[in-house]
C-alpha cells in the first residue's frame, strides 16, 4: 500500500506495547475477558488511515480514523477488526469494549502519555470482575504503565529514524567505514543522506551516537 515508513514504524511500536499490555492483563487479571488477537490486530492497524492522510503523521487531525476504518473494510477486513481504526481515539462511545480501550491505551502509553480518563475506564471494568477495589486495580495498572513508559524514548527514537515520505535515496552498493569527524547533529550537516550510508535505522542511530561516518567507497 506504499505506506510511509514512519507510519509502519509507529504501528510496530504500538503493536509491541499492546503485546505487553495484553500479557500483563492475562497474567494479572485472568478473569477479565478480552480478545488478545483482536487487540494486537487493532494496534497494528489503528492508524492505517494515515496512508490517505499523510499530513496527520506529523500534524493534528482525525480524518484518518473514519477513512482508515473504511479502507480496511474495502480491503475485506471484517468490521470487528477494522473498527479499531475508528475507535482507538473514541473511548466514550456506547459500543466501546475492553479491546478498544486497550488499543487506545497502547496508542498513548507507547510514548509515555498518560490519559486519566482512559485509564479510569479500564480500571472500572477490571475492578468490576476482579474482586479488587478500583484503587487497588489502579495501583497495579499504574505500575505497569510506568514500566512501559520508561522505554518511551527508545520507541520514539525508533519511529523517528524512519522518514515520513516513501522517497528512497539513490542506491549505493559499496561502503567503507572511516572515523574522520564527529557525528553530525543532522543529515544536512553531514552532506545529506547520512553520508550516503545504509538507510537502516540502527545504523542511523549509531551514526548519531558515535564519531564514525559512513562514506561511499572509491570506484
Amino acid at each position: 500500500m506504499d505506506a510511509p515508513p514512519r507510519l509502519a514504524a509507529h504501528l510496530r511500536a504500538v503493536h509491541d506495547v499492546a503485546c505487553q499490555l495484553a500479557e500483563w492483563l492475562k497474567t494479572t487479571y485472568d478473569t477479565v475477558q478480552f480478545d488478545a488477537d483482536a487487540v494486537l490486530f487493532g494496534a497494528a492497524t489503528h492508524d492505517i488511515g494515515k496512508i490517505l492522510h499523510p499530513a496527520e503523521l506529523s500534524g493534528p487531525g482525525s480524518a484518518h480514523e473514519a477513512d482508515g476504518h473504511q479502507l480496511l473494510l474495502d480491503l475485506g477486513v471484517h468490521d470487528s477488526a477494522a473498527r479499531f481504526a475508528r475507535t482507538h481515539a473514541a473511548w466514550t462511545e456506547p459500543d466501546i469494549g475492553m479491546d478498544d480501550l486497550l488499543v487506545g491505551l497502547a496508542d498513548k502509553i507507547w510514548k509515555a502519555k498518560r490519559v486519566p480518563e482512559l485509564e479510569q475506564l479500564i480500571v472500572e471494568r477490571v475492578a468490576a470482575v476482579s474482586g479488587q477495589e478500583p484503587w487497588q486495580v489502579f495501583m497495579m495498572l499504574d505500575e505497569e504503565l510506568d514500566r512501559i513508559a520508561a522505554e518511551a524514548d527508545q520507541r520514539l527514537a525508533f519511529q523517528a529514524a524512519y522518514p515520513i515520505t516513501t522517497a528512497k535515496p539513490e542506491p549505493m552498493t559499496d561502503y567503507r567505514r572511516i572515523a574522520t569527524h564527529s557525528a553530525p547533529s543532522s543529515a544536512e550537516e553531514c552532506g545529506g543522506g547520512w553520508c550516503g550510508g545504509p538507510w537502516d535505522p540502527a545504523e542511523r542511530q549509531l551514526h548519531r551516537q558515535s564519531s564514525r561516518c559512513w562514506l561511499p567507497s572509491a570506484p
